[in-house]
């Protein structure tokens, strides 16, 4: 298995499409990273994460791209065939693939995130250091689950180009159902509050009215239970869980609203690591499982 790894990864880091992958990861990384810079100046009471997930979602597409071509090639030009009549298990095969694509995505991860942090370091000072472990932790954690969704639909798909498709499809379909019930699932405000309006007169003066507002992400009981099992079941919400992270240093001089929100970030980031590495082991029981039952002519 060891001979199949190296000779994986030696055929990665000679593919020009892995350094497309790191150039268009490194580019979006720096973006972001100056994108968050903008937001400095707003930081109050609550200290909120800057950061917009399109960019790190480039670099997770990237590398469903640089895999899943990568990796159909291989069975295009009847590669893993050879290995498997040279004696290797599917198993082997499939184990050999996760680690070398692993290393890839490390790759890919890593020119994204240094420049993303360096820009979003006045915001990493605030808050505290296991935090920040768990921030990079789980973007990282994220980007491999991906990575072994595409394994998992390339090994069970064996066509280059369909490969490719289906594992870009999965990547935006987890993408657009969280996008869809995100605004339902941080919702932590009531359903209806009273809010100010300020209203600027002809002499210049302001005029404060109060009045009731009713708000349309609000969502309890059942449908709030579906909204919560999704978001823990869908593995790109962890996405979201980083970008949406918010801290409170003072709590008392905070409204409940805010406090409820600080309290929910907290606990999204506590148990997003777990939740990823248990899908990354399932995804990967299961890949094998269905790859020992494909026919490989």
């Amino acid at each position: 298995m060891k001979n199949i790894f190296i000779s994986r990864l030696v055929k990665y880091f000679r593919s020009p499409i892995f350094y497309l992958a790191l150039i268009v990861s490194l580019v979006s990384g720096i973006y972001n990273g100056v994108y968050v810079g903008y937001f400095k100046a707003e930081m109050d009471q609550m200290i909120y994460c800057t950061m917009d997930d399109m960019w790190f979602l480039l670099a997770i597409w990237a590398d469903v791209v640089c895999v899943s071509l990568c990796l159909g090639r291989e069975f295009h030009d009847g590669t893993i065939r050879s290995k498997l009549i040279a004696g290797y298990t599917k198993a082997q095969v499939y184990l050999a693939e996760a680690a070398a694509s692993s290393v890839v995505t490390v790759c890919i991860f890593a020119v994204n995130i240094i420049p993303t942090m360096i820009g979003l370091g006045y915001f990493l000072k605030l808050i505290p250091l296991s935090m920040t472990l768990k921030i990079v932790l789980t973007l990282f954690l994220t980007i491999e689950l991906m990575n072994m969704f595409t394994l998992f639909v390339c090994f069970a798909i064996t066509v280059r180009s369909f490969g490719l498709a289906a594992s870009f499809a999965l990547v935006f379909v987890f993408y657009m159902v969280y996008a869809f019930t995100n605004g339902y699932y941080y919702n932590t405000a009531p359903q209806e509050e009273i809010v100010t309006f300020q209203e600027i007169l002809d002499d210049g003066t302001v005029r404060e009215t109060e009045a009731p507002a009713v708000n349309s992400y609000y969502v309890d009981g059942a449908a709030k239970t579906l909204v919560n099992i999704e978001h823990y079941i869908n593995p790109i919400s962890s996405l979201g869980d980083v970008t949406s992270y918010s801290y409170i240093p003072d709590k008392e001089s905070c409204d409940e609203t805010d406090l409820a929100d600080a309290r929910l970030s907290e606990f999204n980031m506590n148990i997003d690591p777990v939740r990823l590495i248990v899908w990354l082991v399932l995804i990967s029981f299961i890949g094998i499982s269905v790859f020992r039952r494909r026919n490989i002519r």
